[in-house]
């Protein structure tokens, strides 16, 4: 069918039908990006309306020229009338073609679900228009059956890509989209011609399509879910993140939270910070983690937890959405005039959040949170009067000496090796990496001492949480003495070296009134389970609060390691993650083969289903397009051969072309036709050979009709024509003619 050509009525409104149907399936595959579905409005408006364009078209007979032309005139137009929800203007039509540039990293750097309003609405917008334009004028103006997917494909693709991890529903969002292809195509391919119908054949094809269709959805809603490590996807590997490290550091600066004996002007220890309300109690009120340690502080970072896409500081929609499940909670924030940070305290996982004043220094678009660390920060600074609210999960937090870390015991934070040898005695103990924290953490409280310096005669215990102060001055001097920060510090960097990913938090406790003073803030530690979440390690277990002594003795690290040996679960293998080369010492290690067989199983079935129709699909095209026409036509006898062949006929090789015909029940006219065109004196012209395979296809549909359902379809996939093609292609060698004999040159022989 060339370009321009009217086709039937019917066949024109299931190509709009199966293009629309299509592109809403790989439109879902956005649905757990945006807070709403009106971002699917959106992408099936553009659709609608590229579709109605290339139907009026097709009835006014213009070309591709005048369909280009007209849509690319109409993208910015009726994109600032989606997207942005007003008549267009110069403004928003500016902002529509700016936002196709720049739309995609906005919606790729802010964690989902996203605000389907503005920018990033002109996402849906773009893949339905050009991709479900190109699809539908495809349809409407080619015969050829594949061509069409292509677009609808990439659209799939693209979704896909832009969506979460986490996908619901993708399998069997795929699986309807593979069987719609499937009948579509095989519709298409039936009204070519290019597939054996007869009476009522298309009706049996059709059938036949659906049923595969809903077999392969059946299939795919009864196998488990894709794991959110199984996939790649553009979401959380597109941008950098906030930068971070620059920030103020409450672990460094711990010490302005503690009386002191000078205590200096910036000194909160009595002043109110905030005041919370409606946090329950117990909770802690989290303000940072820090999870790098470059040998002299812990600080926090962009891409700092392995194997986790959202280790990135973001922007927040108005909703934001919790990996774990958990008590909800909603907590109002009052900062005091004392509070000067950079870090936006919070509590769980948050979902969502609201500043009370608009002429507040500080707004939702200013915040930037980070799901993996569950830390949240504002551009520019959270002052006094920046009074939110938040909401928010509190997932269960439980672990326990039994608890599996995540990964398989590698020794974590590479500039955290001086530790190595004050920790050896855990190393070799034999026990599981998570029973060998616990047993430090014990060791550690038992034989520590509490002091912040406050005193005149404790000003010998200072700050900070170097190498020196973390080694020879905590846990290799004669008696181990700190704060909050050298214990979470050291903590947090020795379960790191027994192979426990951890990290230090900085937050605090709220109290009976609510109110936060300097006195409440605290530091601990959390560790990483094995299913990715994190757990705290409550203080008790590591921290000593008791003041120092000089007699104190230590005792003997073995009683530590032995007495905790018998209560020792036997080690579990934990899926190894891939490491973060900052954060990680480099191993030489195979990869992870444990990937989901759903990955590849579903494809390659489909590839072994579909791989004898398409090789003779792939050859029939090849004979119909052959480069001379005498070819074609003697192409087109062989495809009517091959059919009876498959049907389990022999077709009398050597015979000529109306002997065949007789032997095999097929009109002798179509065979004198054949004969008449390849023996002729001139080459048989183009329109000749285009007229012959019309009557190869009529002919080749009569011979499908004869037989039944179950018989055609064994036909389909019968190998007897593509053995004989092989053998073609590749002769077994013959023995040397005799001398003096020579074969005549000529046109292919009457069977071809």
């Amino acid at each position: 069918m060339t370009a321009g050509e009217p086709i039937p009525a019917r066949p024109v409104v299931v190509d709009v039908v199966a293009v629309v149907g299509l592109m809403g399936i790989a439109l879902l595959g956005l649905d757990d990006s945006y807070s709403t579905r009106f971002y699917l409005v959106v992408g099936m408006v553009a659709v609608g309306l590229t579709s109605l364009w290339a139907l009026l078209c097709l009835g006014q007979r213009w070309g591709t020229a005048g369909y280009l032309l007209v849509a690319s005139l109409a993208y910015p137009i009726a994109g600032a009338t989606l997207a942005y929800r007003s008549l267009p203007s110069l403004p928003t039509v500016t902002d529509t073609l700016t936002a196709t540039i720049t739309g995609p990293s906005e919606f790729l750097t802010t964690i989902p679900p996203v605000d389907a309003t503005g920018t990033v609405l002109v996402i849906p917008y773009l893949v339905g228009f050009l991709l479900g334009g190109a699809a539908a004028w495809m349809a409407l103006h080619t015969g050829r059956p594949l061509l069409p997917v292509l677009p609808l494909v990439a659209a799939m693709v693209t979704c896909v890509a832009l969506g979460t991890e986490t996908s619901t529903a993708l399998l069997v969002r795929a699986a309807v989209f593979t069987g719609g292809v499937l009948l579509w195509v095989v519709l298409r391919s039936a009204r070519a011609g290019e597939l054996d119908t007869g009476r009522g054949g298309l009706l049996r094809v059709s059938g036949a399509a659906v049923v595969t269709l809903l077999a392969v959805a059946l299939a795919a809603s009864l196998l488990p879910t894709v794991r959110s490590d199984a996939r790649v996807v553009l979401r959380g590997r597109v941008g950098s993140g906030q930068e971070v490290s620059q920030l103020d550091n409450p672990l460094s600066s711990f010490r302005r939270n503690t009386r002191q004996p000078v205590n200096g002007a910036d000194n909160v220890v009595d002043r109110r910070l905030l005041r919370v309300r409606g946090l329950p109690r117990g909770r802690l009120l989290r303000f940072v983690a820090l999870d790098v340690y470059d040998g002299t502080t812990w600080s926090a970072g962009n891409r700092t937890v392995a194997n986790d896409s959202g280790s990135l500081f973001q922007r927040i929609g108005r909703q934001v959405g919790a990996r774990r499940p958990g008590t909800k909670v909603e907590v109002s924030i009052e900062v005091q005039r004392p509070w000067t940070s950079s870090w936006l305290p919070l509590a769980g996982q948050l979902t969502g959040i609201t500043f009370d004043y608009l002429d507040g220094r500080a707004q939702r678009e200013d915040v930037r949170y980070n799901v993996a660390t569950e830390t949240g920060m504002v551009v520019g600074g959270l002052g006094a009067k920046d009074d939110y609210h938040f909401t928010a999960v509190l997932p269960d937090d439980r672990l326990t000496r039994r608890s599996t870390p995540y990964g398989s015991g590698v020794a974590l934070q590479p500039t955290g090796g001086f530790l190595d040898a004050d920790l050896a005695p855990w190393n070799r103990s034999g026990l599981a990496p998570m029973a060998q924290v616990f047993s430090l953490a014990k060791y550690l409280r038992t034989n520590g001492r509490y002091s912040d310096g406050g005193t005149v005669a404790e000003r010998g215990f200072l700050p900070g949480h170097g190498q020196a102060r973390l080694g020879r001055g905590f846990f290799g001097a004669r008696a181990i003495v700190g704060d909050d920060e050298q214990y979470a510090a050291f903590m947090a960097l020795a379960a790191n070296r027994l192979g426990v990913p951890a990290r230090v938090v900085v937050g605090s406790d709220t109290g009976p009134s609510g109110w936060v003073r300097g006195r409440n803030v605290e530091a601990w530690v959390e560790l990483r389970v094995a299913d990715g979440s994190w757990r705290t390690l409550p203080q008790d277990a590591f921290m000593s609060h008791r003041p120092p002594k000089r007699s104190d003795v230590r005792q003997p690290v073995q009683s530590f390691v032995n007495q905790d040996t018998p209560k020792d679960p036997p080690p579990q293998q934990a899926p190894t993650p891939q490491q973060d080369p900052r954060t990680v010492e480099q191993q030489h290690q195979e990869p992870s083969s444990s990937t989901s067989p759903l990955v590849w199983e579903l494809p390659l079935a489909l590839l072994v289903v579909g791989l004898v129709p398409g090789l003779k699909w792939w050859r029939r095209r090849r004979r119909r397009s052959a480069e001379r026409p005498g070819r074609r036509v003697v192409g087109g006898w062989t495809e009517i051969l091959d059919l009876r062949r498959d049907q389990g006929h022999e077709v009398g090789e050597g015979l000529p072309r109306v002997e065949q015909a007789r032997r095999l029940g097929l009109d002798v006219a179509v065979a004198r036709r054949a004969d008449d065109l390849v023996f002729a004196r001139e080459e048989p012209t183009a329109a000749q050979a285009r007229e012959f395979w019309g009557q190869v296809d009529a002919q080749r549909a009569r011979a499908a009709a004869e037989l039944g359902w179950p018989r055609r379809l064994r036909s389909w996939w019968s190998l007897r024509s593509l053995r004989r093609s092989l053998s073609r292609a590749w002769p077994r060698p013959r023995p040397a003619a005799a001398p003096g004999r020579r074969r005549s040159a000529g046109l292919p022989g009457p069977a071809a």
